[in-house]
């Protein structure tokens, strides 16, 4: 496919599965553990990687920022 933004033009990007409710909540556990720290918290979603928890960070700050910096201010 010769058209920029074909799909085919991105043969390494992988489909990755919706994060159930467990897992966001999960995530904010993670994220009150480690703060934005993806490497670290990438032990507790083996399924996951960095960027796909990145991606989460940045979809949970853009949807629900009061929660996630309750969260992050609430730091162990």
């Amino acid at each position: 496919c010769m058209v920029i933004g074909c799909p085919a033009s991105y043969p390494h990007r992988k489909q990755t599965k919706r994060w159930t409710v467990e897992e966001t909540r999960d995530f904010y556990k993670a994220l009150r553990q480690f703060g934005t720290d993806f490497t670290t918290m990438e032990v507790m979603f083996p399924q996951r990687d960095r960027r796909q928890l990145k991606n989460k960070f940045k979809k949970e700050e853009r949807e629900r920022p009061d929660l996630v910096y309750r969260y992050l201010d609430s730091q162990q």
